[in-house]
């Protein structure tokens, strides 16, 4: 329960901030529009996502079921960008928080 209390306390606190809130910001003033910098945060989080599963000591890059995580990953890191952009840092964190708390049910 200590273990899942921190891994949820980290994504909150710095895995949102690192791929989601500090890429958006550089982004968006970078270009000065959200649609590019809608997409390459996206982008980068699956870049991310990539990287992480290449430095693996077994990586499974060339499986079907990596495809699929990269789907579901794409899809939720494109939710916290869109929530980010209606309600902010809170709504975000929510979202989160629900995502998370999916482990509860594990024990």
């Amino acid at each position: 329960m200590e273990q899942r209390l921190a891994m949820t306390l980290f994504s909150l606190g710095l895995k949102q901030l690192f791929v989601v809130f500090a890429p958006f910001a550089w982004l968006i003033r970078l270009f000065g529009r959200k649609e590019p910098a809608f997409i390459l945060t996206v982008v980068f989080g699956l870049a991310v996502v990539v990287i992480r599963e290449y430095r693996s000591p077994s990586p499974m890059l060339a499986e079907p079921f990596f495809l699929g995580l990269l789907a579901i990953r794409g899809a939720a890191q494109a939710l916290s960008v869109y929530l980010y952009l209606r309600g902010g840092v809170l709504l975000v964190w929510w979202w989160e928080l629900l995502l998370q708390s999916r482990h509860l049910l594990n024990g």
